[in-house]
């Protein structure tokens, strides 16, 4: 019996390390490829590393040898916690069915590869027992991601310095050139999460005591959101103007604080208002994509994001309009996108083999209706059951996704995927009641 708890007790720690292990390396991550694959072109016996990968195959190696899953698979289907958990995993399979009527093969195993975690975490967890995990664990699992990224915009920024001292480059600090490796609405994403989730110890749970902890995070705050303005990404601007909405009009309406709540929202306006003066940037990118809007051409208009995403848009749906039901198959959606950018001559889009750039319309590309349907359903449901059980930090993060997938195709890269797919699981199995 002592070799049994011991073991267990081993899986359990193997576990939660790995978790905090994957919520750390989902920031760096591509800065830990990239300095691998530069060190494997001068040394090719050194491994390419895909750090958030392999900590999640080791999270799978240790779920498979604890083999607690051929107890508990078949109370998936009996358990109506553990089935609500399991039903993330149902648009992966509608992704899956969609192999029934594709003809690109190749596109859809790589599809569904980037996919898998969508599968691989509910999966995991709804074989699972909350009380095989620390109670703590969800906020040590923030706080690691948090941490990941702090270190990554300390390297970031230091490559901008440096940036900024060999090419003498105004704009190393802005946009894609600080963000390097990155997509800066994924880096924005990240951060405006990480802003909420001090904003929900700060303001609702107030569980941030004495001057020296509050004024830290408070720093951590404008640190993050000028982090978010110098990458300029229109929607992770939107994402954090509505977070912090969000929790003045919780602070008034819910819980009373008017007072609160006004300063609250006066004082970050106001420093947001001040933080784009001062980096005008962000400033030029919305004044040019209102310039984009009024444009008739907008479809022809190369070099401008916003004109091109409306041309992209606008194929998506008339691809939607041709195949409502089932969609186009799970391989086949980006021939089809690429047909259609062709044909209406939008050449960026066509050339760079952009996808949709909206993850609703992808889906609804992919899988038709019933993929679309599941998708928003899978947004919707946990967000106003979370604002029901006051979970605000995961209606939050509902929130922040919801908004970047209107105009990112986020589902199709990993570094989207995991980080909805494994955050949205882990806020839902450790939901409280």
């Amino acid at each position: 019996m002592r070799f049994v708890t011991t073991k267990a007790k081993i899986h359990q720690s193997f576990n939660h390390f790995l978790l905090l292990g994957i919520a750390f390396s989902i920031p760096i991550e591509n800065f830990v490829y990239s300095l691998t694959v530069g060190l494997h072109s001068r040394f090719p016996n050194f491994p390419e590393i895909r750090l958030t990968s392999t900590l999640i195959a080791f999270l799978v190696l240790n779920w498979l040898l604890e083999a607690k899953y051929i107890k508990t698979f078949p109370l998936i289907f009996k358990e109506r916690s553990r089935f609500l958990i399991f039903t993330f995993s149902f648009l992966y399979l509608f992704y899956v069915a969609g192999l029934i009527y594709t003809t690109n093969f190749h596109y859809a195993r790589l599809d569904l590869g980037i996919k898998f975690t969508m599968l691989l975490f509910p999966l995991i967890f709804a074989t699972s027992d909350e009380s095989d995990y620390r109670r703590e664990l969800p906020g040590m699992i923030i706080k690691g991601f948090a941490i990941g990224c702090i270190a990554i915009s300390f390297i970031l920024y230091g490559h901008a310095l440096y940036y900024s001292f060999v090419n003498h480059s105004k704009d190393a600090f802005y946009y894609s050139n600080l963000s390097w490796f990155f997509h800066p609405a994924y880096l924005a994403m990240y951060m405006t999460f990480v802003i909420s989730n001090i904003l929900c110890h700060l303001l609702i749970k107030q569980s941030v005591n004495g001057f020296r902890k509050i004024a830290f995070h408070i720093l951590l705050l404008a640190y993050f959101s000028v982090f978010i303005i110098l990458l300029s990404s229109k929607a992770g601007l939107i994402a954090l103007l509505a977070v912090i909405l969000g929790y003045a009009v919780l602070l008034g309406f819910r819980f009373r604080r008017w007072l609160k709540a006004f300063t609250f929202m006066a004082v970050s306006l106001m420093v947001l208002f001040a933080g784009v003066k001062i980096f005008p940037f962000m400033t030029e990118r919305i004044s040019q994509a209102g310039k984009d809007l009024q444009e008739q051409d907008s479809m022809q208009n190369s070099g401008k994001s916003t004109s091109d995403r409306i041309g992209i848009w606008r194929s998506s749906i008339n691809i939607i309009l041709t195949h409502p039901f089932i969609g186009v198959g799970t391989g086949d959606v980006k021939d089809e996108l690429l047909k259609e950018y062709k044909k209406n001559n939008i050449l960026p889009a066509l050339e760079q083999k952009l996808n949709a750039h909206n993850q609703y319309l992808q889906t609804f590309v992919s899988t038709g209706t019933p993929g679309f349907l599941i998708l928003v359903l899978m947004i919707l449901i946990p967000a106003l059951y979370s604002v029901k059980q006051e979970q605000y930090l995961y209606f939050f993060f509902l929130v922040i996704f919801g908004i970047n997938i209107l105009v990112e195709s986020m589902l199709e890269i990993q570094q989207g995927v995991i980080f909805y797919s494994f955050f949205n699981i882990v806020f839902f199995f450790f939901r409280r009641p």
